[in-house]
């Protein structure tokens, strides 16, 4: 018999609690319970990450424009997951609205595409002189060395996060999303800025309620029992579009180096990461994608 779902993860910000201006008893001891719970999730996520990092992310930088958010002011990154042969979709991508955004100097922005290496048989070699032909001309490509496959689909967003906290730490906000979704940039960042003015670490995205876990090894979706014993993934916001402060990068990318990986990387990020390092998870219209068919 399958294990019971953790716990919610979504919780109030500690930000929010105001004292009123008279309190009677029950009001009072309704908020010594709140201040004395929300202290121990902050010490709950202390004692996580006081713990020695055990699942690192050492690959080597293939193609890194490390000085991407130094040469100029940087408030939103926009990580786009590409991968080694989808060079007409970065091109794409450059042409519309996340390319053109960032090509507004004005809201200070940048798109990155990020990805591994092929392991294609016979074209892996043209994949990579036309990566290092295409990186030379716009300089936008961080690309490391794992091999670029769907189940490592965590490591790349592991990548993004650990670009994030090295060479982009005082950026404002993150746009994650994939290279075939359409997504508008200046509604996303309105509704990062709302929800700043309450939370100071959070996720937005799009609602994926609970899926079956699949265990068949034969797809590409499998997950052990070793890696994640629950029948069930728990809600979590899909991976096409999600955004967050640069604070929540670098909480999520410490959580990564402590949280046990699995093939999803939207499951993993928005709920296992999340929970652990206490950050609530939202669903918001505004990031609501659609996948291209390009």
């Amino acid at each position: 018999m399958a294990n019971n779902l953790p716990s919610s993860f979504i919780v109030p910000s500690y930000r929010q609690k105001k004292i009123p201006p008279t309190l009677d008893r029950s009001m009072l001891a309704s908020f010594n319970w709140t201040i004395q719970s929300e202290v121990l999730r902050l010490k709950s996520v202390f004692k996580f990450l006081s713990k020695p990092a055990k699942f690192t992310h050492d690959f080597q930088y293939i193609h890194n424009p490390q000085d991407a958010c130094s040469r100029r002011k940087i408030d939103l990154i926009i990580a786009v997951a590409s991968a080694p042969h989808h060079e007409e979709s970065r091109h794409r991508t450059r042409k519309g609205l996340k390319g053109s955004y960032s090509f507004d100097k004005s809201n200070n922005s940048t798109v990155l595409f990020f990805l591994g290496v092929s392991n294609h048989p016979n074209k892996s070699r043209k994949f990579q002189t036309d990566i290092n032909m295409e990186m030379r001309m716009f300089g936008d490509i961080v690309q490391e060395s794992y091999i670029d496959v769907y189940r490592n689909l965590t490591l790349k967003t592991i990548s993004i996060l650990k670009w994030i906290d090295r060479f982009c730490p005082n950026a404002q906000f993150v746009l994650k999303s994939d290279d075939d979704t359409g997504i508008k940039p200046a509604v996303a960042v309105a509704a990062l800025n709302r929800y700043r003015q309450q939370f100071g670490n959070f996720i937005l995205g799009r609602w994926n309620p609970s899926t079956r876990v699949i265990r068949n090894s034969g797809a590409r979706t499998y997950v052990s029992f070793d890696d994640y014993p629950y029948a069930t993934f728990p809600p979590h916001v899909l991976g096409g579009a999600m955004g967050f402060p640069v604070t929540t990068a670098k909480l999520l990318y410490q959580a990564a180096l402590r949280v046990r990986r699995i093939p999803m990387d939207d499951v993993y990020l928005s709920s296992m990461c999340a929970r652990r390092v206490n950050v609530p998870v939202f669903m918001d219209a505004d990031f609501d994608f659609i996948h291209r068919a390009w």
